[in-house]
């Protein structure tokens, strides 16, 4: 994933929110912009963990107590360094509980956003894009599958794309074109980013009895009737649970929603807040104040049963370990052993055996198979005609058994 795509990745979390519940480990800051979850030091490599769905290539560190959850966007660097890229702690919006009834069982929505940071110094951050949300019942565990399409950029950047599907019992993250397979246990921290956005659209039909009735218009067709919401104070007090945490001032906020003037649905909305005070991180992790506005749209743009989800085509069959020298499906697995994801070719399982079980289980079974296993306990390095990879065999101090990770050869 490039530059660029982290730039607008980082606005799609300013508006969406941000609730990460796992943190990263820890590891030396880069000079790379960043996205970054809840007081999370984020990783330069691809991580290992099946809740991972950041970034890899590309995350620093960046840790605040100003909210329990906080999102970083690049923003212009002070006088001092010109071209290089600053951090903005934003505004902290946290999904509450979903209700249901207040949208479709089933359905496609598309929206816009922007982002505008304005600093002490008079400079300013544009940022903008747009994204798709899909969401069909299914018959699993998690009562759903969902698919999330998001498109970004900065100030004079290209815009650039990444998508996240949640199908099943797996989840499937791509960026630019490369794709990450992880198990839909974990979460997806993209999707929970993007959850208030989905969240407000459920509010908006519950609070219009306390909105300011603007008449009828017609949306896309449809008959609707508008209202609107524009005292920050009255919103904080009629969304409850809190939808929005922000880390300043709300200075102003317009809440607009379309309900169909016929079965009460919400049709559309449209949302806007400028934050006065906001805290901030400079291009040297130092908390500053900006101010800043936020918008975003969302509109339903299909509904019904007809609407349907699948895994994409050209992305990893989930579940399925693919390792050299091996057909897919073909590679020993230690009993009680999981595929709980895949980035860039390197899957990653998980075991309830312990360090030495494993290792002592690869180095029988691939050595029956023809392989060549040298190396300790916790590394094995694994060669036939030509072909070689390695297996990392870490402690998994969370469940008390192991991790596998398969990686290249040195």
């Amino acid at each position: 994933m490039t530059r660029n795509a982290l730039l607008g990745l980082c606005t799609l979390l300013l508006l969406a929110g941000c609730t990460a519940s796992n943190a990263l480990p820890t590891a030396t800051p880069t000079a790379l912009p960043v996205v970054t979850l809840s007081g999370a030091i984020a990783h330069p490599t691809p991580p290992i963990g099946r809740e991972r769905d950041t970034p890899p290539s590309a995350l620093m560190t960046a840790t605040a107590a100003i909210t329990p959850s906080v999102v970083l966007t690049p923003t212009p660097t002070p006088a001092e360094t010109p071209g290089a890229a600053a951090l903005v702690l934003l505004p902290t919006i946290t999904p509450a509980p979903a209700v249901g009834g207040s949208l479709p069982a089933n359905f496609r929505a598309a929206g816009a956003f922007a982002s505008t940071t304005r600093f002490a110094d008079g400079t300013t951050q544009r940022q903008e894009g747009s994204f798709t949300i899909t969401q069909v019942q299914a018959a699993n565990a998690y009562g759903l599958d969902e698919a999330y399409e998001l498109t970004a950029a900065g100030d004079g950047a290209a815009a650039e794309s990444v998508a996240v599907f949640q199908i099943g019992d797996y989840v499937a993250v791509r960026y630019a074109d490369d794709w990450m397979v992880l198990d839909r246990a974990g979460g997806s921290q993209l999707v929970k980013a993007v959850q208030p956005i989905v969240e407000l659209a459920r509010r908006v039909p519950q609070v219009r009895g306390q909105a300011q009735d603007l008449g009828l218009e017609t949306v896309d067709g449809v008959t609707a009737r508008r209202y609107r919401l524009g005292d920050p104070a009255a919103v904080a007090r009629l969304l409850t649970p809190p939808v929005f945490q922000p880390s300043g001032r709300v200075a102003a906020l317009q809440l607009d929603g379309w309900i169909d003037e016929t079965t009460g649905a919400l049709v559309r909305y449209t949302f806007a807040m400028e934050v006065t005070g906001a805290q901030v991180l400079d291009a040297k992790l130092n908390i500053v104040s900006a101010d800043q506005q936020v918008t975003w749209s969302f509109e339903l743009t299909e509904t019904g049963a007809g609407i349907t989800l699948a895994w994409p085509e050209d992305a990893p069959a989930p579940g399925v370990l693919e390792a050299p020298g091996f057909a897919p499906g073909e590679f020993p697995i230690p009993p009680n052993t999981e595929v709980v994801s895949t980035y860039m070719g390197l899957p990653e399982l998980a075991s309830t055996a312990s360090v030495d079980e494993v290792s002592a289980f690869y180095h029988d079974q691939l050595m029956v198979l023809g392989w060549s296993v040298e190396g300790n306990p916790g590394l094995l390095r694994c060669a036939k005609n030509g072909v070689t990879f390695q297996l990392l065999i870490t402690a998994d101090e969370a469940t008390g058994g192991s991790k596998i990770t398969l990686l290249p050869a040195e």
